[in-house]
């Protein structure tokens, strides 16, 4: 999270929460847990109105159990872009999922070997034998992303290739 004024970090642990307001380290900016802004040092003689200065509003939305947020002034409803996941999905309750173990590590490579990784198994008949036992490596296949999900993170429309 990132003050408005200057874009300083204002909250750089990956979890946890506020204790009842959050505060800019550098200028001391304080914003009320909804992201109007309380207090702004040093402002009071300037013509300033603190109503013009909020935190950025962050768009948020649960499916299944998954937190999604989208900082895009309007966004699309969330089912709308889900299409039809949600019943593909349904079957595995996701919602019911609780996290066992968390394995947090760097790796010395390019995150996109490591997705393409786990986007196919060609793999696994050498590596994961037991996990080959019970799948078909080679029956992973994807399926076609729908249109709407041909577009950047930004909201501009991606460049769709063909494979």
């Amino acid at each position: 999270m990132f003050a408005v004024n200057r874009g300083t970090r204002i909250c750089s642990p990956s979890e946890g929460h506020f204790d009842g307001r959050i505060q800019c380290p550098y200028h001391g900016w304080t914003y009320a847990l909804d992201g109007r802004l309380l207090g702004a040092t040093h402002m009071q003689e300037a013509n300033f109105s603190r109503e013009d200065y909020p935190l950025n509003r962050v768009h948020a939305d649960l499916w299944d159990g998954h937190l999604f947020l989208n900082l895009s002034a309007n966004p699309e409803p969330l089912a709308d872009q889900l299409g039809a996941l949600p019943n593909k999905f349904s079957p595995w309750h996701m919602q019911d999922l609780r996290m066992q173990k968390r394995l947090v590590y760097e790796v010395k490579a390019n995150w996109k070997l490591v997705v393409l990784n786990y986007n196919e198994c060609l793999h696994c008949p050498v590596l994961h034998p037991c996990l080959n036992r019970l799948t078909n490596y080679l029956g992973a296949d994807n399926d076609a992303p729908a249109q709407h999900l041909h577009r950047r993170l930004d909201g501009f429309p991606a460049m769709a290739r063909k494979l």
